[in-house]
């Protein structure tokens, strides 16, 4: 059903919302009523992908980091 829309209307790929209409029913104010639509981009996808392959490279240095740390300790600070 998407793609055919997609097909039919080329320009609008990259203006196209996906997602859906979340309303998880955390506020009755008008002033929040921003929180229940919740819409990605095409585009928004490479940035989302970026930030997921920078995490990732975060933690596995973190990870690194911390054993190296570790070894330090273990072979120069004696246990008492």
């Amino acid at each position: 059903m998407l793609f055919s829309y997609l097909q039919e209307h080329p320009g609008e790929v990259l203006t196209t919302h996906f997602g859906r209409y979340r309303d998880f029913g955390l506020y009755t104010d008008s002033l929040a009523f921003y929180g229940s639509r919740m819409f990605y981009y095409v585009w928004d996808l490479p940035i989302f992908v970026g930030m997921g392959a920078i995490g990732g490279l975060m933690g596995a240095l973190f990870i690194k980091v911390n054993v190296k740390i570790t070894q330090f300790r273990h072979v120069f600070i004696p246990v008492r």
